[in-house]
């Protein structure tokens, strides 16, 4: 196994992804991704529901609004359910447990980070670095699995 900088860059990612999640627990990470979920349904709907008003569609805009509505009671049932689980999670073994679970989650988002990042390399071809960021990962058993594994190309593939 060779370490070169490709290797150095995703080790350290993955290693501060650990912390972050350690430092943050299990719950603050899942509190933290709902919100983006909800986020990105939210501005999926509103652009939506923007395209259907431009267009005159008043019964498309109908049913945004009330999509809206009820994202937003969605979220505060999840919020009330993730408030509680942050009492439980201050709790000295489950507090042991959340820091686990945010350390697992913590370096999950990091190689779904890097799956990104290879996938913007590969696609785009930043800089004309894609021939040698595969010759880098082609040298590293960790990053070929990370690159042969990437999960967001293949769901990409079934859309």
């Amino acid at each position: 196994m060779d370490i070169n900088i490709v290797w150095i860059i995703a080790v350290l990612l993955l290693a501060a992804g650990a912390v972050k999640g350690f430092r943050k627990g299990l719950v603050e990470g899942v509190v933290r991704i709902t919100s983006y979920v909800i986020g990105i349904i939210v501005l999926i709907v509103l652009v939506k529901g923007i395209g259907s008003f431009i267009q005159g569609s008043i019964l498309n805009v109908l049913m945004a609004l009330i999509l809206l509505v009820v994202i937003r009671l969605l979220h505060r049932i999840i919020k009330l359910l993730l408030d509680s689980c942050r009492l439980v999670s201050r709790l000295p073994v489950v507090k042991w447990l959340d820091r686990l679970g945010g350390t697992l989650l913590g370096i999950a988002q990091m190689v779904c980070l890097i799956w990104a990042l290879f996938i913007m390399f590969g696609y785009f071809d930043i800089l004309h670095l894609n021939g040698w960021i595969l010759e880098m990962v082609n040298q590293s058993r960790l990053l070929s699995l990370l690159y042969h594994t990437n999960y967001i190309i293949r769901l990409m593939q079934v859309m």
